[in-house]
């Protein structure tokens, strides 16, 4: 990782604006602005959390995050349904239960106005001298390092409202990550598209059409 001196006074940015929505996955009944304290999960710990939380701030607390994507695919391929399913070929069929697709629903969000976000994607990780390789496309086994740059970003650019990056399953789709201590009141600032909960498992629907595309295009089968 590179020193915050070493790091551009500017970096990439990429700008949300408020007539773009992003998809965020769910647990089933809860709140699509909820933003997860992080306080229980260990940064060094690459079993719990996700790619750029939990860090801490320069000030010591621990920063809340919020994570979406542009596309419902990229939100479902990155969301717990199938973050954890290999990449690389196995032996035995990837099978995905839908007992616990049913435990999830997905929202869409899109920001009251316009969100200013660290851009990774692109040329944006070598203009701030992290390696994509590092961050946006490590592994699960590496998430200690690409939170530690998490941290040197949240630093280094105190106007960042949250990271942009390529979503490591579904390119070219970009997710963001949004600082909690940087939105001050996520009701005020962010809009839930009705309705706020949609569900994933029910035939005929947007969220069922979406995921059975993802389960083909990565050639997992469904089970009970």
């Amino acid at each position: 990782m590179p020193s915050l001196g070493e790091m551009p006074d500017e970096p990439l940015w990429y700008d949300w604006h408020d007539r773009n929505s992003y998809f965020r996955i769910i647990p089933r009944g809860g709140d699509p602005l909820w933003f997860n304290p992080n306080t229980s999960t260990d940064p060094a710990d690459p079993l719990d959390g996700g790619r750029f939380h939990p860090f801490d701030s320069t000030a010591g607390g621990r920063v809340p995050t919020l994570y979406a994507a542009s596309s419902l695919k990229a939100a479902i391929s990155e969301s717990p349904l199938l973050h954890d399913l290999p990449l690389t070929p196995t032996a035995h069929p990837l099978v995905l239960s839908m007992a616990k697709v049913a435990q999830y629903q997905y929202s869409v969000l899109r920001p009251v106005r316009e969100f200013r976000l660290i851009d990774l994607t692109r040329l944006g990780s070598d203009r701030v001298r992290m390696p994509n390789e590092l961050i946006s496309w490590c592994r699960r086994e590496d998430y200690p390092t690409s939170r530690a740059a998490a941290r040197l970003l949240h630093t280094k650019y105190p106007g960042a409202r949250g990271i942009r990056w390529t979503s490591r399953r579904y390119p070219p789709v970009d997710c963001v990550l949004l600082f909690g201590d940087r939105i001050a009141d996520s009701n005020d600032e962010l809009v839930v598209e009705p309705p706020p909960q949609r569900d994933l498992h029910e035939l005929g629907t947007t969220g069922f059409a979406s995921l059975q595309a993802v389960m083909l295009e990565a050639d997992i089968t469904p089970s009970p």
